[in-house]
């Protein structure tokens, strides 16, 4: 029988629900408040290119901050380049203080401290990171539910962005980036955009399983259509970035997956995420939803469009056969089909049957 989901960390950060899908649940700070501005400053002052020009120096491009803290020698200005990994680890260890944050309560605070900390974590080799980011970053870890050297997409994308007034929230150009290196801010954008399609996404979800459930065709074949165009959506933006494999990272397609009663690839995740991935696989051999899309040629179709567009985006064995499968059980009744979804099922049989 169907059960509604509820988050089951609904304190988490990264808790579950209909109105933030994915999301965080507050919004980050822009920059840290007292006691912790001096993370401000550190940040400021981090070196972003493996390597100095000293020319730049001479000609006062680089900021002459680092000259009078004597974290760029001044003997080392007449040489050709000066290595800018030393001059960051020298940053941190002078000017970043030890924090003791245990006692602090702010959801609010504590997640932008994770996502500074982490950030300022980049510029050190992770064997080598010094107690003052590794011991709050595993305290961090603990409180928010995550982990710092995995989660990049929840720490560094989800918690870094703003969403810029009066913006669509669907387009990656709206968000405005707090923290970025290495041209990542189209990476981070794309993540958050896709991820607001997050609370429609779980709520259409909820809706096919109920309609499964409760055996109502129509309903089940309507919120798989709906389900298609906001898949599609989120695979477009998918698209953009796509070399850097991303889907592998966040919460959208396993839950897709698992819905569907397919394998995905399995890493830490906040644990409310992994509840819901968890909860979609269990609720679809629950309602036994596959077996009744299977008995409606529509459905069926439909269901057809949804794991054509997965398996175009990501290949996967496991997601062939059943599509082949889906592809064998409308055969049946492919007269019943209108020349227009006829011709859209034999695009999609050619596209998975011969390649």
């Amino acid at each position: 029988m169907f059960q509604i989901w509820k988050s089951k960390y609904p304190d988490s950060l990264f808790s579950v629900t209909y109105k933030r899908g994915f999301q965080p649940k507050i919004k980050p700070l822009r920059k840290q408040n007292s006691p912790y501005h001096k993370i401000n400053d550190v940040i400021d002052k981090l070196i972003y290119n493996n390597k100095i020009d000293t020319e730049l120096i001479n000609k006062e491009l680089i900021d002459t901050k680092l000259i009078d803290t004597k974290l760029i020698d001044t003997k080392l200005i007449d040489t050709k380049l000066i290595d800018t990994e030393l001059i960051n680890k020298e940053l941190i260890d002078k000017e970043l203080p030890y924090y003791d944050i245990s006692n602090e309560v702010s959801l609010q605070t504590l997640s932008s401290l994770y996502r500074d900390l982490f950030f300022i974590s980049l510029f050190y080799p992770e064997e080598q990171l010094p107690p003052k980011l590794s011991n709050p970053l595993n305290y961090l870890e603990e409180i928010l539910d995550t982990n710092y050297k995995i989660d990049h997409s929840y720490i560094y994308c989800l918690n870094n962005v703003f969403l810029k007034l009066k913006n669509n929230p669907h387009d990656y150009k709206s968000y405005e980036v707090i923290r970025s290196i290495n041209n990542t801010e189209t990476y981070i954008k794309i993540q958050a955009a896709m991820n607001s399609y997050t609370p429609e996404l779980i709520n259409l979800q909820q809706k096919i399983l109920e309609s499964a459930d409760l055996k109502r065709i129509k309903d089940l074949s309507y919120f798989l259509v709906q389900h298609y165009y906001i898949l599609n959506s989120i695979l477009e933006l998918y698209s953009i970035i796509k070399p850097i494999e991303i889907s592998k990272q966040d919460t959208i397609i396993p839950s897709i997956y698992k819905l569907f009663q397919l394998d995905s690839i399995i890493l830490d995740r906040p644990r409310d995420h992994q509840e819901y991935i968890d909860y979609n696989l269990d609720m679809s051999i629950e309602v036994d939803l596959i077996n009744v899309i299977k008995s409606d040629y529509n459905c069926s179709l439909v269901f057809l469009r949804n794991l054509n567009s997965l398996n175009l985006f990501e290949r996967n064995k496991n997601l062939l056969s059943l599509i082949r499968d889906i592809i064998a059980n409308i055969e049946v009744d492919r007269n019943l089909l209108s020349e227009k979804d006829l011709n859209e099922f034999i695009m999609i049989k050619m596209i998975n049957l011969f390649n």
